[in-house]
């Protein structure tokens, strides 16, 4: 149900933003197919770890970043805000010309199914607890900087 391709009927085209919204989804579901799992899973906070037991827990300018084994595969992917996205690659990420749309995206696709539990329904994500893997350098592998500008 995660499919990539949008079709805009004609009737749609003259709405800007609501374009907008579905060219950002459907680059977004390429990029990451399980991105909205990978949101669900993460409470659309980043999950940066803060100290004693705490996570950063900004729900502003999030990124995806992914983990990899040591074969070069991704393993995980986490949401991550833009400032520990830059800490965790040392500096090295894609520059932000406009803040990350993916909080309002979900909102919109939620309003559109009826509320979280339909949407979660929608797009047959499961509830579930996550440990989250920041140990992992991911330095050499620079697939998850790649798209980081418009997450």
């Amino acid at each position: 149900m995660n499919s990539a391709k949008v079709t805009i009927p004609k009737f749609v085209r003259e709405d800007v933003d609501l374009v907008r919204f579905l060219k950002r989804t459907e680059k977004r579901t390429e990029r990451y197919p399980t991105w909205r799992q990978v949101f669900l899973d993460c409470f659309g906070l980043c999950q940066y770890p803060a100290g004693y037991g705490n996570i950063c827990g900004s729900p502003d300018t999030l990124e995806f970043h992914e983990s990899y084994d040591n074969k070069g595969k991704v393993k995980q992917i986490v949401l991550v805000c833009n400032y520990h996205h830059f800490s965790i690659h040392q500096g090295i990420v894609n520059p932000r010309y406009y803040p990350s749309k993916l909080q309002l995206d979900v909102e919109i696709e939620m309003k559109l199914a009826g509320g979280l539990i339909e949407w979660i329904k929608k797009y047959r994500l499961i509830e579930r607890k996550v440990e989250f893997d920041f140990e992992t350098d991911s330095r050499k592998y620079t697939t998850d900087i790649q798209f980081s500008e418009d997450s």
